[in-house]
């Protein structure tokens, strides 16, 4: 599995590829382990147990070549008993687990669990590919633009920290050589390796291709989105006149009657949202009527008091109108952080009508782009 914690007394597996059967798969396994003579297993130790857990990890992992071998056969033996329901299901349990076993493009040669990262950078993006092997099953292949925010190597950073946050963190890290220069200061937790020969390089040339073939595909679409965006930054920068607008971070925050606050950081990098360096807040909830502005300046702390890099940003846009803006202003200040801030006042359509710009002064806003 690539969506989860590991544990010592839990397998893992999956998720699985479009089209490959994780029901099929779970019956058969439940058939094989949790069955007998038709009737539910019960009143079993401990040790039964375990050993019925170590079959499974032997069927998903492939290692026992015979097991396909002994369920064809126990599905023909099925068929010319004219047990033809079971030699239905058990038809259904093969045909998933030979497209499964097929789907392992290159057989790895360690049982580990390994991810393989390749990258390209492009303007102002990186291109990447992530290709997960579970048990040497190549079990999913995501493809990623991440916006190139302060540094190639900040933007990946930042991009590995978020992205394994809610994820197992594999054995090894298959990388190209470069990144191995980057200083990305992350924990020891993290084992990048860069083969040379070898399986382990076959799958790194596996996610190059897969990244190239990404990159030519959806390189021009991108391309024309940063236009968008460019043009976008030129319009707002019409009312600000700031030497650059590279990142630029709004706060908002939302609750219900004053229950359960959150306030949110999102961050845009050359006009395109970067997912990456979003951040949600939970809020201490107030009863005050100027409660929306203390969420401000709430959101604004807790952004800032754990960035590493606060020089890096070039604009705060604060979603609200003059109050929200100076308590911007007043917190940055207390923080000893000089960025710009501006507002966005919004109609009763939640749709922004005005900028409180730099001069604090309320401007009405015609230009579509933004």
């Amino acid at each position: 599995k690539v969506n989860a914690k590991d544990s010592k007394n839990t397998f893992y597996y999956g998720p699985f590829p479009s089209g490959y059967g994780a029901k099929p798969i779970l019956k058969l396994l439940q058939h094989e382990t949790l069955y007998e003579n038709g009737l539910l297993i019960k009143n079993k130790d401990y040790n039964f147990w375990i050993n019925q857990f170590n079959k499974i990890k032997e069927i998903l992992s492939f290692k026992n070549n015979n097991y396909i071998n002994e369920l064809t056969n126990k599905m023909h033996q099925a068929a010319n008993n004219m047990q033809f329901e079971l030699a239905l299901f058990l038809r259904d349990g093969l045909t998933y687990l030979k497209k499964l076993k097929e789907s392992q493009i290159i057989e790895l040669s360690q049982y580990k669990n390994i991810d393989v990262f390749a990258y390209k950078t492009d303007e102002k993006l990186i291109f990447a590919t992530v290709l997960f092997y579970r048990y040497g099953i190549l079990i999913n292949k995501v493809n990623l633009t991440i916006p190139l925010g302060l540094s190639v190597d900040e933007s990946l950073r930042v991009f590995f920290e978020q992205f394994y946050e809610d994820k197992i963190l594999p054995d090894n890290l298959i990388v190209q050589e470069e990144l191995l220069n980057f200083d990305l200061n992350l924990s020891s937790e993290y084992k990048f390796i860069s083969p040379k020969i070898g399986t382990n390089k076959k799958v790194l040339d596996l996610a190059i291709l897969n990244l190239n073939d990404y990159y030519e595909k959806e390189h021009l679409v991108i391309k024309n989105q940063l236009d968008k965006a460019s043009n976008m930054l030129d319009s707002l920068n019409k009312y600000l006149n700031l030497p650059k607008l590279k990142n630029i971070v709004v706060f908002d925050n939302s609750n219900i009657n004053n229950i359960n606050p959150v306030g949110v950081a999102i961050v845009y990098t050359n006009g395109i949202k970067n997912k990456s360096l979003y951040r949600k807040f939970n809020l201490e909830a107030l009863n005050e009527r100027s409660a929306d502005v203390e969420y401000i300046k709430q959101s604004i702390s807790k952004f800032f008091s754990s960035n590493k890099n606060p020089k890096d940003y070039d604009l705060v846009i604060a979603d609200g109108g003059i109050q929200q803006v100076n308590e911007a202003k007043k917190t940055l200040k207390t923080l000893n952080i000089n960025i710009p801030v501006i507002g966005l006042v919004k109609n009763e359509f939640h749709k922004t009508k005005a900028l409180i710009d730099l001069d604090m002064n309320e401007i009405h806003i015609n230009d579509l782009e933004l």
